[in-house]
């Protein structure tokens, strides 16, 4: 498969060299309705020890209509369209229109304007044809940082700002809007615009902008826009969020009753779902709302383990019985399996750990539950921990005066060593971040892994405040833990401590939880509760561990007892999730695994831990009746730049052929875009006094050059290919010529093959050459080959030739092909 930008081979078996198969299987292709014919395939090798690949090409095909003889590739690059606004926006020499905004006033290029807008074309020309400018619509002030629009010194009845103008202005020399938020004044004027100039592509283009940046902040101020100015995509867009993020969004107060209406209508049509996704490894915490927030994790497949993208979390709202699948936004990562959060206020919470050997995840991350942002966060020292490991625990220093948070045991993911150390991520005044490691005194635990650590802020035997930090159980490297340990924070040094236990102890287990029953402010008895876990299989049992903290030369005492719990238990899991509610009177119990072969849970569990009674939490998640995506009407781009292409109007450079050819006009103004070009034009013709310089080629081919370089598409006919490729060799158009090298090698056949060669190789195209020698040595033994072209390729090309053709180990080998022609 080879790239029809730069003719680059981006998958096929000559990358690989060894392999045993060269086939390629290509399994999906999805066409992307919002860049015209660009595709993404999903692609799969012959030797299944590869993995999947997915790339991102643009078609080279033929196009449609008048045009099908022709060879075309499609959508021009980003960069080519960033470049071109830089470069058109910042000419001020030879622009000719002023707008102007508040006094504010920027300048750009009549040719431009008038070929993508009609309206625009008779607004120029209505000084010069005495006429005065009038427009079928008209649009009043609408926002405050707005004002009338001036242009060539017409005052026109459409309002907007100075960004809202040179976004519409990028749009028109790039075809693309650069909108990274949605802002309801910018969008508002780009709106007015569009229809005052009747651009439909553009208002479809700010449809599906909108809708990418939808959230939960935002939504109810785009609906009330899509609503204002009747864009119905964008609207069914905002009905669709609404539904799907009901349970977090709240109140539709500030949105219109029509939209409230549409939504009550919309959710007649809507199903629901039971439960919750199959999960495990994943991270439960409690929003300011109290509702609990799902975080990756692993979804059980019966192949391999499907992770859980963190892009995507689960909000439940028990009160409501209610599951809302919410997208994220920011600095996302790719994956969050047993990996570790904490607290440090209402909202936010550090993300620290977690992934797989592929992707691991070494970053300190910053998760907001309110506005459902990531961020990744910027530590102040040098010294800080290996963050790339798994099973780990953060917990926070629960003392007033303790802002910071405690990192603890985990497995390295790439080293499998797993550890027992301490480190302590600091929060400043200024709420920076710093890692320390403390001196640690006492026996720590052995290395582990899956363990719970708990943080209990009490008083001791001494009735003095402490924080202290509970560690119970883990599995270490061929070992399972269930040892229990006290760290002592609150100290001059930390401090860990083996208390005297008593009572029916559980037995070695990893992968469970443990929360902690605040006590009452007269008791100095803390409970922790351990549920769940595994050892040889999973467990269902409850226990609960009373602690008393002694002090520097008391010891601290831990009574361990087995909970008689009522109703129907749990089933056995390990690595699920276990909270305290709110309220502090439920434990919740979220996913894990249990004993049907590693099947992951899929239910909320609640003990009320008043009653010690075991209940099944109800959760059910909406569904909308029928999906919907934005379709963006076809652009106009190409069509209105190419027709600037050999148009008098404005030209200032002519390509002059034989005397029965007419000329053919072109503009500085969109040449300067190839550097060979703009040398030229700056330095001056030297073959040429009169400014003229006249080629040697068709004028069918250097329309072909000038096409591309007005539009970074290709189109040309099959005859031209090679004079246009020695036509971008003679300009030094790298681009343009892996381009033409990539299609020639797509049109390669039996005839043709040999004459390919030799040009490849006189005009040195190193592309086109290997892909003539793959085509020769796939299809014909190097015998028959020598003896099939030993009249048009000359010896020193043969002898390299048959060198490729000797070299083992290749996927292009004859023995190795996909195919054999015989003749």
């Amino acid at each position: 498969m080879y790239c029809a930008h730069t003719g680059r081979l981006l998958h096929g078996s000559i990358q690989y060299s060894g392999r045993k198969q060269s086939a390629l299987h290509t399994l999906s292709l999805r066409a992307n309705p919002h860049d015209e014919l660009k595709f993404c395939a999903l692609v799969a090798y012959t030797d299944v020890c590869q993995i999947n690949e997915l790339i991102e090409n643009t078609m080279v095909g033929t196009g449609q209509s008048s045009d099908a003889e022709y060879i075309h590739t499609f959508s021009p690059s980003w960069e080519f369209r960033q470049a071109t606004t830089a470069t058109l926006l910042e000419d001020k020499e030879t622009a000719d229109v002023e707008f102007s905004v508040h006094s504010q006033c920027v300048r750009a290029h009549s040719i431009v304007l008038a070929a993508r807008s009609q309206r625009l074309a008779a607004l120029l020309t209505s000084p010069r044809e005495g006429r005065p400018c009038e427009s079928p619509v008209a649009f009043d002030q609408v926002t405050d940082d707005g004002a009338q629009l001036v242009v060539c010194g017409y005052r026109l009845r459409v309002y907007c700002s100075m960004t809202s103008l040179r976004a519409f202005l990028v749009y028109l020399y790039s075809d693309n809007v650069d909108m990274p938020d949605y802002d309801p004044s910018t969008c508002q004027h780009l709106v007015h615009l569009a229809l005052y100039f009747d651009l439909p592509h553009l208002v479809s283009l700010i449809e599906m902008k909108c809708s990418q940046n939808l959230s939960i902040q935002n939504v109810r101020s785009v609906s009330n826009f899509a609503l204002q100015n009747q864009l119905h995509q964008l609207l069914s867009s905002c009905l669709r969020y609404l539904i799907m993020h009901r349970g977090v969004i709240g109140s539709l107060q500030g949105c219109y009753p029509s939209i409230r209406y549409l939504l009550s209508e919309e959710l007649k049509g809507c199903t629901y779902t039971q439960g919750i996704l199959e999960c495990y490894g994943h991270l439960c915490i409690v929003d300011s709302l109290h509702r609990l927030v799902l975080i990756g994790g692993i979804c059980h497949s019966t192949i391999h383990p499907s992770y859980i993208s963190p892009k995507h979390v689960l909000v439940l709202d028990m009160e409501a019985s209610l599951g809302t699948k919410v997208n994220t936004t920011g600095d996302c990562p790719s994956s969050l399996v047993f990996s570790a959060a904490c607290a440090i206020d209402a909202v936010r919470y550090i993300v620290c750990g977690g992934g797989h050997s592929q992707q691991p995840n070494d970053d300190l991350l910053l998760f907001d539950s309110r506005e459902f942002r990531w961020s990744k966060v910027d530590v102040v020292s040098t010294s800080s921990p290996v963050l790339g490991r798994v099973g780990h625990s953060l917990t926070r220093d629960m003392s007033p005066q303790g802002s910071r948070l405690i990192l603890f045991g985990g497995c390295n993911v790439r080293t499998k060593e797993y550890y027992n150390d301490v480190h302590c991520l600091n929060i400043t005044q200024n709420n920076r971040l710093d890692w320390s490691c403390p001196m640690v005194l006492g026996t720590p635990p052995l290395a582990c892994m899956a363990h719970s650590a708990t943080t209990v802020y009490t008083k001791n035997s001494f009735d003095d405040d402490c924080s202290v930090m509970v560690v119970f159980g883990g599995a270490g490297q061929g070992y399972v833990l269930s040892t229990l340990n006290i760290l002592h924070m609150s100290e001059t040094y930390f401090r860990w401590e083996t208390p005297e236990t008593s009572g029916r102890a559980p037995g070695a287990r990893y992968g469970h939880s443990a929360v902690w029953v605040q006590p009452k402010s007269t008791e100095k008895v803390n409970s922790i509760l351990i549920f769940g876990g595994a050892l040889s299989c999973p467990c269902q049992d409850l226990f609960v561990v009373e602690i008393s903290i002694g002090g520097q030369h008391k010891p601290s005492y831990a009574t361990w007892s087995l909970v008689q719990t009522q109703g129907v238990p749990p089933s056995p899991r390990y690595r699920h999730s276990a909270v305290l509610s709110s309220c502090a009177r439920y434990m919740l119990v979220c996913g894990g695994i249990g004993n049907d072969s590693d099947k992951p849970m899929s239910d909320v569990v609640v003990l009320d831990l008043v009653s010690n009674e075991w209940a099944n939490g109800i959760i059910k998640t909406i569904e909308p009746g029928v999906d919907h995506s934005i379709i963006v009407q076809q652009s106009k781009w190409y069509t209105d730049i190419v027709n600037i292409v050999d148009s008098p109007a404005q030209s200032d450079v002519v390509f002059l052929f034989d005397a029965d050819t007419p000329p053919l006009h072109a503009h500085s103004l969109f040449l300067k875009r190839s550097l060979h070009m703009r040398r030229m034009l700056q330095t001056g013709m030297l073959e040429s006094v009169q400014g003229t310089v006249s080629l040697n080629k068709s004028k069918s081919t250097v329309r072909a050059l000038l096409e591309f370089v007005y539009t970074d598409r290709l189109r040309v006919l099959p005859g031209d290919l090679l004079e246009l490729l020695d036509l971008a060799h003679s300009f030094n158009m790298a681009i343009l010529s892996m381009l033409l090298q990539g299609i020639a090698v797509n049109l390669l056949d039996e005839v043709n093959v040999a004459s390919m060669l030799v040009f490849a190789d006189i005009h040195d195209l190193k592309s086109l050459k290997l892909g003539c020698i793959t085509f020769i040595l796939q299809r014909w033994r190097w015998e028959e080959a020598k003896g099939l072209f030993q009249d048009e390729i000359g010896g020193a090309l043969r002898d390299e030739l048959e060198l490729w053709g000797s070299t083992p180990g290749h996927a292009y080998m004859f023995n190795q092909a996909q195919y054999h022609i015989t003749v």
